[in-house]
């Protein structure tokens, strides 16, 4: 008897934040496929992207969304694993599959100009470790 046999099936897999990460992934690829003519300025996405993005969505799943985070309440080092995919793999592959046309506009907010120390490598390790 495994310590997930305590817990439903909702509890294990967490169907609320499987339907989120759903509908995430489905507005990107609607955005970066059949949708991309509404943005201007927009260019064909590769496959490529997409793979990396949807990756993304699925190790960010399986960190906060799986098995692995009720496990994370009993052993540490299902904690670790968890946040380790949720911190250090899962962010790169959705930033590896955004396309630049869908992130230029969040550079041009108003304010955001002044943020720009934070792109300084120390800054983030600092902030990161945190």
């Amino acid at each position: 008897m495994s310590v997930l046999d305590n817990f439903t099936f909702a509890t294990n897999w967490s169907p609320i934040l499987f339907t989120l990460f759903l509908g995430i992934t489905l507005l990107y690829l609607y955005i970066t496929g059949p949708g991309r003519s509404r943005v201007a300025n927009s260019e064909p996405v590769p496959l490529s992207k997409k793979f990396w993005f949807v990756s993304g969505m699925v190790t960010l799943y399986a960190a906060l969304g799986s098995p692995i985070d009720i496990l994370g309440h009993f052993m540490f080092t299902f904690h670790m694993i968890s946040m380790a995919l949720a911190f250090i793999a899962a962010p790169p592959m959705l930033l590896g599959g955004m396309p630049e046309w869908l992130l230029v506009p969040i550079g041009k907010l108003p304010g955001i100009h002044r943020l720009k120390f934070v792109l300084n490598p120390f800054v983030t390790l600092v902030l990161f470790n945190f």
